[in-house]
């Protein structure tokens, strides 16, 4: 009787100290969770962008495959070294709208392009006291080409501790 009486103390123990350090888990981890996909700019000697909006669309869960809905917008970047943007770990699939403000040996000009992004979401357990993140890997990419001459890939993996990942070449 007396060792069945422990045994249950012991469990109870191990529960308790369970939910106690669950608690603290969300208060204890200092690494970031959240993957960010990296973006440069970089243009040619005779173009210099003036601004870049960016309109992201994407898919939620429940809705059709052929549905894309605007996500967020962002209002215009005046620095273009480094772009962060989120990607919906629910999905595979981003469409961005660049809106370019540029200018061409004096003159003022605008253009749009329009960047598909293609990737796999992948969970990657960080620790106890972290618990789970998101890494995502691009798969492909297909863009418009009004302002944007090309797209390099500079690392294909986006995880927490990303540089940049994206160089948009203009």
């Amino acid at each position: 009787m007396w060792q069945k009486r422990s045994n249950i103390l012991i469990l109870l123990a191990v529960v308790a100290s369970l939910l106690l350090g669950a608690v603290s888990c969300e208060n204890g981890c200092e690494q970031m969770r959240e993957s960010f996909m990296h973006i440069t700019f970089t243009g040619s000697t005779s173009r210099s962008l003036k601004g870049v909006s960016i309109d992201a669309y994407g898919r939620k869960p429940q809705e059709p495959a052929d549905e894309m809905q605007l996500q967020y917008s962002t209002t215009k970047f005046t620095k273009y070294s480094d772009i962060e943007l989120e990607l919906n770990p629910n999905d595979s699939i981003v469409a961005f709208l660049l809106h370019f403000d540029y200018q061409d040996y004096g003159d003022n000009f605008q253009a749009n392009d329009t960047v598909l992004i293609l990737y796999q979401p992948n969970g990657r357990f960080l620790d106890m006291e972290c618990g789970c993140t998101v890494d995502y890997e691009i798969k492909e990419i297909v863009t418009t080409h009004n302002l944007l001459e090309d797209i390099q890939i500079t690392d294909p993996v986006i995880h927490t501790e990303s540089g940049i990942n994206l160089e948009l070449i203009y």
